[in-house]
């Protein structure tokens, strides 16, 4: 995300970011807002429409589990991370048909709002994702803990803000050789940012077979949670399931 979040500006910088014909731009730095955009909207309609649904299908409280909920979030963010590559093909593509592959500085003739598309599906995959991790936290830990859980999820946010830069410096080091420009190269135009994004696809792959493997391996703490969403949807499937397991006949008093 911390990649996708920077690298996008340097894509939008090279970009026609007018709107129409007017003299107005789209701020390069914005583009990460239609994410935000995505959450706000998504939020409201998951409480509203999908955790019914899903409680009907799972006879679970919450819907789905924190788990699934997780696991969701990790394959959207992938899936993100593989059209933001192929938006960046495209985008490369464009600028050097027009001849603008030395020219870091040009304007390639492609709309910005291209860009949209990888923010609106890494929007919906951090819906699911943070939410899931911070109940995940929330819930697994007993009461008195549940600050420290808390800061332990900002703390794994701050380790993967370290781990990409460590992986940006191995991709400087390791691409480029035999006089070609590295993967990350000031020109974009040159560069093969594309296959950055494809490798932290595969990061994130690697990474939900993993979380696959441990959610499977995991044992649910007894704390006793008050979740009033959980435990109103509990009891309303509780009432329906016991309503369907009534007699068709009653005795009359």
């Amino acid at each position: 995300m911390s990649q996708l979040h920077s690298f996008s500006v340097l894509q939008a910088l090279t970009m026609n970011r007018h709107l129409g014909s007017g003299s107005f731009q789209i701020p390069a730095a914005s583009f990460s807002v239609f994410s935000q955009l995505v959450i706000i909207a998504w939020m409201p309609l998951y409480d509203r429409f999908i955790v019914p649904a899903a409680r009907r299908m799972t006879k679970n409280g919450r819907g789905i589990t924190v788990f699934h909920r997780m696991g969701i979030g990790y394959a959207i963010s992938t899936l993100s991370m593989v059209v933001s590559g192929f938006i960046e093909v495209k985008r490369r593509n464009t600028a050097l048909g027009h001849g603008l592959a030395n020219d870091s500085s040009a304007i390639v003739p492609i709309s910005a709002l291209w860009l949209v598309p990888q923010f609106c599906i890494m929007g919906l995959g951090e819906a699911f994702h943070t939410v899931g991790h911070l109940e995940f936290f929330y819930a697994e830990f007993p009461p008195t803990m549940r600050s420290t859980a808390i800061a332990l999820s900002s703390c794994t946010s701050a380790v993967g803000q370290y781990m990409s830069t460590i992986l940006l410096n191995v991709v400087h080091a390791k691409t480029g050789r035999h006089g070609k420009p590295d993967w990350l190269n000031d020109n974009l135009n040159l560069g093969r940012l594309n296959y950055l994004y494809w490798l932290l696809a595969a990061i994130e792959a690697v990474n939900l077979v993993y979380f696959i493997i441990c959610a499977s391996l995991y044992k649910y703490t007894e704390f006793p949670v008050q979740d009033p969403v959980f435990e109103s949807g509990a009891q309303e499937m509780e009432s329906k399931l016991t309503q369907e397991n009534e007699p068709v006949c009653k005795i009359a008093s």
